[in-house]
């Protein structure tokens, strides 16, 4: 089966008719099969309405209550065309059956009809069937029943979760495979659930028969076992008749039991917080301005002087350093001359005639010093002068340079935290006014405990009418084995008991095959999962063996050092890739050709597990596979990657002003 269009009409954030083309190659010979049909769109622009479009348009309300139902479709009519005054929605989807009749071309037209309040009103389903020849499409006359039956004899409602889901939320699959539904959806994708039908169907043929036989003349030995086979059947069926009605209570109550355990949550979640709540928010915001305070306190005793005078005895540290230092290059400069001023002070002092002015000797002085300076290779520096304003003793002025000029403690953090939390008691007293009185659940916790007695009880009946239910069929199987091994060594045989003894034998080869068959269903899923799993995931030694168990179709995970992998534990990328192996071992092993609508499939994993799926999942899941992706996910690298396989690709454009997304040919443009 493939998909081949889908139309949308004013359905949901779709304004107007908006057009899908889905169709795929179905004899493409070409080395590499084309199979990929690629739609993008932001977030919010309608990838997840093309999904669940396609679902409903299949499915209808299959699995839904009528209200819930009701609800999903409510105000699903396009905004600006309601308010144009438009009053319905509508969704086609056309798909080609190959499976029975390679020619059978069905479209699935389903309007909903709203009231002035969006309410869904009307649903209106139409089926289309047509032999390939537009000129010869006929409307069916189908009730919803009808519909339902034809739709799940093509694509069963159960196993839709597993070709038609959100990539995001497929890791549910992980966590609750062990559930009996999940069981049953996987041993009717596998075909499973079939052949235990046909065996169901002989057995009750097998029950007419024994009736028959019941009446017929016959020895007292075979009469006196179709006597004891009819007392345990009709025990099996009060029996039956009591586990369906516990078994429908038990699930009354759980629902029950969900919807009170909602309600406390939501009761607790929306009260205001109560007094006593208040209260010990206010004890601990008092508690800690206190100790503020007392940071406050010690500092104003010890620390205040030093804080006030530590500017200023930081200036004074800079000043008195630098005098320090123009003292010390100072005294370096004149060590360097004393020589020269030595020799210097002798030639000033002695008589020269005709006498030098002072002008003349302080020319010589510096014009020697020069000279001197250079043929001593004497570095000279200029040092800039300064008044000395500390006449101290060096140790004096050593002991003022070593006094604390920073204070540690940030005074301005403790301000601001004395501020915050002043301010959060005056608002918690103002609550503390008007707090209502703490949240009474009383009621829900009592319903609930009431709740949980009585589902003990009744699940400890249901478990009790199973084993009965267990110990008849075992008996009725045992008492037919002999009713036919002495009808063979009577001698005598009925058409009645030929007929018989045909259908246990029958339901015998039929019992042994399916055992046969559910083996070898499980070692293929065991395999495929295995072998798609290795080129999937990183983590080579968390995911070393695997086990599928065929009694309770549970996916089991060892590492390499022989421990059993807590799937719920792993991370939510690693459950999705899991759940996805586990889809297409499923499918491999179905065999059957469904099309696969998956939107955001890789939201969750990082860009070494989108590699490996690009190159080694999508390609070969499927004769058909559309994928609803953001520009993120399959970006322009991975766009260029699916070329080989890609059939085409539209782009979900959103236009702000009219408040609706239309469809457009091709994909994002990567600039």
């Amino acid at each position: 089966m493939k998909l081949t269009r889908l139309e949308l009409k004013n359905y949901k954030i779709y304004y107007g008719k908006q057009v899908l083309n889905l169709d795929v190659p179905s004899n493409d010979s070409s080395a590499q099969k084309k199979n990929l049909i690629l739609i993008g769109g932001l977030n919010g622009r309608g990838k997840t309405t093309v999904l669940n479009a396609i679902y409903y348009a299949l499915f209808g309300s299959q699995g839904k209550l009528d209200s819930e139902y009701s609800l999903t479709f409510s105000g699903a009519i396009n905004d600006r065309y309601f308010d144009e005054g438009g009053t319905e929605c509508s969704v086609s989807l056309s798909f080609q059956n190959e499976n029975e009749n390679e020619n059978e071309h069905v479209t699935v037209n389903v309007t909903w009809v709203f009231d002035a309040r969006k309410t869904l009103l009307i649903e209106n389903r139409k089926v289309f069937i047509s032999n390939g020849n537009p000129e010869e499409v006929q409307e069916t006359n189908m009730t919803n029943e009808e519909y339902f039956d034809f739709i799940n004899r093509r694509i069963p409602h159960e196993v839709a979760q597993f070709f038609i889901f959100d990539g995001e939320k497929i890791q549910n699959l992980v966590e609750k495979q062990d559930h009996k539904a999940m069981k049953q959806s996987i041993q009717r994708i596998v075909s499973i659930e079939v052949y235990k039908e046909l065996v169901g169907d002989l057995t009750q043929i097998q029950s007419s028969l024994e009736r028959k036989l019941s009446t017929k003349q016959t020895t007292r030995k075979l009469s006196d076992l179709l006597q004891e086979i009819e007392e345990y059947k009709e025990k099996l069926e009060r029996a039956q008749s009591v586990a369906r009605t516990l078994d429908s209570e038990v699930k009354q109550m759980e629902a029950e039991h969900i919807t009170l355990s909602q309600q406390r949550r939501q009761k607790m979640a929306n009260n205001t917080e109560t007094s006593i709540q208040i209260h010990k928010r206010i004890t601990e915001y008092q508690h800690k301005l206190d100790d503020v305070n007392n940071q406050l306190n010690r500092f104003a005793k010890t620390g205040l002087i030093k804080y006030l005078l530590a500017p200023l005895i930081k200036k004074m540290q800079i000043t008195l350093q630098e005098e320090r230092d123009y003292v010390q290059q100072q005294n370096q400069a004149a060590t360097q001359f004393v020589q020269y001023d030595t020799f210097m002070n002798k030639i000033t002092t002695a008589q020269i005639t005709p006498p030098l002015t002072n002008e003349q000797i302080n020319q010589i002085v510096n014009e020697g010093k020069a000279i001197w300076a250079e043929l001593n290779n004497i570095k000279r520096k200029k040092i800039e002068h300064r008044d000395i304003i500390h006449d101290i003793a060096p140790g004096v002025r050593q002991m003022l340079l070593s006094l604390p000029s920073s204070i540690n403690q940030n005074i301005r953090t403790l301000l601001d935290q004395k501020l915050n939390y002043e301010k959060l008691l005056k608002q918690s007293n103002e609550q503390l006014e008007n707090a209502p009185d703490p949240v009474d659940t009383t009621d829900e916790d009592q319903k609930i405990n009431q709740l949980n007695n009585t589902l003990g009880e009744k699940k400890a009946r249901l478990k009790s009418a199973k084993m009965t239910i267990m110990k008849c069929n075992q008996e009725i199987e045992k008492l037919r084995t002999q009713y036919t091994h002495t009808e063979k060594t009577s001698g005598e045989q009925t058409e009645i008991q030929a007929q018989y003894e045909l259908l246990s034998n029958l339901k015998e080869v039929a019992h042994k095959f399916v055992e046969e068959v559910t083996t070898l269903k499980a070692q293929k899923i065991k395999y495929e999962f295995k072998n798609i799993l290795g080129r999937l995931v990183q983590k080579e030694q968390d995911f070393q063996d695997i086990e599928f168990n065929e009694n309770d179709f549970v996916v089991r995970i060892y590492n390499d050092r022989g421990a059993e992998v807590k799937l719920s534990d792993r991370s939510a990328g690693e459950k999705q890739i899991i759940a996805l192996s586990f889809i297409w071992a499923l499918t491999k092993t179905a065999g059957l050709k469904l099309p696969f609508v998956i939107d955001t499939p890789l939201g969750r994993l990082d860009s070494i597990h989108r590699g490996h799926i690009i190159r080694n999942y999508f390609n070969l899941l499927s004769d058909q596979v559309i994928i609803l992706s953001t520009d993120t996910e399959i970006t322009q690298e991975y766009h260029q990657q699916v070329q080989n396989y890609l059939v085409r690709s539209y782009q979900l454009v959103y236009d702000p002003i009219e408040k609706s997304t239309s469809i457009k040919e091709g994909y994002f443009s990567f600039k």
